[in-house]
């Protein structure tokens, strides 16, 4: 598995599923991992902030990192909350930032990395009035930023710009302006 993104009950189920969209149409193999505290055969579906129910490919519980090149946490309220509460999630993205991978959030998604001092000296940016939870990061108020190994976005208005970020960063540029084109989306200069 090449990427992995994180949802929880509350989750912004455009920004989480636009990234599993856009990355499977740049060949990229990325998961769903559902976050919550259930079990069984409910543990896998999460709710998202408007109501839609996301069927999950694993359960935090059950997954295991497996050298991932990025791990990307949407936004949405308060599904960012509920990512911030889980102790495992904080560990696996506290060992990928202290390795080669790659860490990407979206929205409010931004404040979970910043609250494990993961934006801490880079630039970053996130929703409007989050820039609070951002730590000892630099806010840059504008769609997309990318820092090393982070890649950070503003909201669901960017979330095209960032899902394609992690296409370009994964694979490279003509890659991330062929899906930009399978979706009749203006291509980056």
């Amino acid at each position: 598995m090449e990427a992995s993104t994180f949802l929880a009950d509350g989750v912004e189920e455009c920004e989480a599923l636009l990234v599993v969209d856009l990355c499977r149409r740049g060949g990229i193999e990325i998961q769903t991992v559902a976050v919550n505290d259930r079990s069984g055969e409910a543990a896998r579906t999460i709710h998202s902030s408007h109501k839609v129910s996301i069927i999950c490919d694993t359960h935090i519980d059950d997954y295991q990192p497996a050298g991932e090149k990025i791990l990307v946490i949407p936004g949405g309220v308060p599904g960012v909350d509920n990512l911030k509460a889980n102790q495992k999630l904080s560990e696996i993205l506290k060992a990928q930032g202290a390795g080669t991978g790659h860490l990407a959030a979206v929205c409010a998604g931004p404040t979970v990395l910043g609250n494990l001092g993961l934006l801490d000296g880079k630039r970053a940016t996130v929703y409007p009035g989050f820039d609070g939870g951002l730590g000892a990061a630099k806010y840059e108020d504008v769609p997309t930023v990318v820092d090393g190994q982070v890649i950070t976005g503003r909201g669901l208005g960017a979330g095209i710009d960032f899902a394609l970020e992690i296409v370009r960063t994964l694979r490279d540029k003509a890659a991330a302006d062929k899906v930009a084109a399978q979706i009749v989306y203006p291509v980056a200069g």
